[in-house]
């Protein structure tokens, strides 16, 4: 008689969400479209080991369709588990935390680009060139917009002519024309 299958530790499945983003890799629905399972690439039955390397996340749908149904095949939700309702909870939940650590990181970031304008102009920057920061950020690092800070401040001296010349600076790096820029390629 083979042995009872040992499930997946609460841990490694956390750790396997958060790696992939809380987000399954086969369709991209995150916690708030479906249930996310962890799957395993090489099934259990075919030798698949409980290794990081050979789990992924999945949402419901894909999990339980990656047999012999293709994913392309529409298919209906089956009615969740009673068991699977508090799983789904708590995958939200954490899901809902992560987003919310990625927000506060977001906003520390851009205080420490708007404190580095305040230092430069003796004021905070309005709320169009905050917003603009905000932008900015996903694209590039708050050292590489203090240091355009510093190169709009020394080219035009005022804050209402710096704001248009950093808008620029910023669109040069964007299309790679503007030489000397930190970590350009």
């Amino acid at each position: 008689m083979p042995k009872p299958r040992k499930g997946l530790s609460k841990r490694l499945r956390f750790e396997i969400f958060k790696r992939d983003g809380f987000r399954c890799l086969y369709c991209g629905v995150t916690p708030a479209g479906a249930m996310l399972r962890v799957d395993h690439v090489v099934p259990v039955s075919e030798g698949g080991r409980d290794d990081p390397s050979n789990l992924v996340t999945a949402c419901h749908d894909c999990n339980g369709g990656k047999g012999a149904v293709s994913l392309d095949v529409p298919r209906y939700s089956p009615t969740m588990a009673v068991e699977d309702v508090a799983a789904y909870r708590d995958q939200l939940q954490a899901y809902l935390a992560m987003q919310r650590e990625v927000i506060a990181a977001k906003t520390e970031m851009a205080k420490i680009v708007c404190d580095e304008w305040e230092r430069e102009f003796g004021a905070p920057p309005w709320r169009q060139t905050e917003s603009a920061f905000r932008g900015w950020l996903s694209r590039f690092s708050p050292e590489e917009l203090a240091e355009a800070i510093h190169v709009a401040r020394a080219k035009s001296g005022s804050a209402s002519v710096a704001f248009p010349y950093l808008c620029g600076i910023i669109r040069n790096w964007k299309t790679g024309t503007q030489p000397g820029r930190a970590g350009a390629v």
